[in-house]
């Protein structure tokens, strides 16, 4: 297993400097349809993405999945955009927890950074508000046959909005540095002695219901130019890693 290089907030907070952005992909999600994302391993019944108004009114996305130990990832795919070659991004979207926590279950939710997850490989960026221990924020990255977590205790409510801010940057072409912040929390930061270069990004959430909102990527090639995008049916995308992956999550 190679070794990971774990850096202090602080150190990178001040010498992390992003390229100048050249795209901006954003989306609201205010019932205009989500044909620019797919479910990855659709398994209708026990998951599913949707949008929705809220009680103040407000669009929404909402992921559920009721089966325990299991999760569901939607993947932003728009047509024509090729997320295998997005590198060095940053991610912002408000989330929340609708589903009260069940038990010794765990409940995750957060974000996936250059996912290629046909491949196995991704950098995580989550929350775990679980009650039977004490909440966490961390970071869980797999980079080909090496893969670890760093986390943080951090006390999470439910119902309540998160800001979550994720950053991911490949330093020298061979290293991966991951910045994960929650509202005005310092910021986890994480540096591989690895890289996976470059791929897309997705919503997560591991058995529960989770809300999200003013979702935004920007960075140096994403082709979009700023205005909320949407679409019709969620297409399907089935893949053959599901439970492996699941496998090496729940030993973590």
């Amino acid at each position: 297993m190679q070794v990971l290089i774990r850096t202090t907030a602080l150190t990178i907070a001040a010498a992390m400097a992003l390229p100048s952005f050249a795209g901006v992909w954003q989306d609201n999600f205010e019932n205009e349809g989500l044909d620019d994302w797919e479910i990855f391993n659709f398994a209708p019944g026990v998951e599913s993405w949707e949008e929705r108004t809220d009680e103040d009114g407000n669009g929404v996305l909402t992921g559920w999945i009721e089966q325990a130990d299991s999760f569901s990832i939607l993947e932003l795919k728009p047509e024509g955009a090729d997320p295998a070659q997005w590198n060095n991004y940053t991610v912002r979207v408000r989330a929340r927890l609708d589903s009260e926590l069940v038990g010794e279950f765990n409940t995750y939710f957060g974000l996936w950074l250059y996912s290629n997850i046909d491949r196995g490989i991704y950098h995580e960026c989550y929350i775990n508000p679980q009650i039977a221990r004490a909440g966490t924020a961390g970071i869980w990255s797999r980079i080909g046959d090496s893969f670890g977590t760093f986390q943080r205790g951090q006390n999470f409510e439910q119902g309540v909005w998160y800001n979550i801010k994720a950053s991911v940057e490949t330093i020298d072409r061979n290293r991966d540095r991951i910045t994960f912040q929650i509202d005005d929390n310092e910021p986890l930061v994480v540096t591989w002695a690895s890289s996976i270069g470059s791929g897309g990004v997705g919503l997560v959430v591991y058995y529960g219901t989770v809300s999200f909102d003013d979702f935004e990527l920007d960075g140096a090639f994403i082709p979009f130019d700023g205005a909320p995008n949407g679409g019709g049916a969620l297409s399907v995308d089935p893949k053959q890693k599901s439970a492996q992956i699941w496998g090496e999550l729940k030993s973590r």
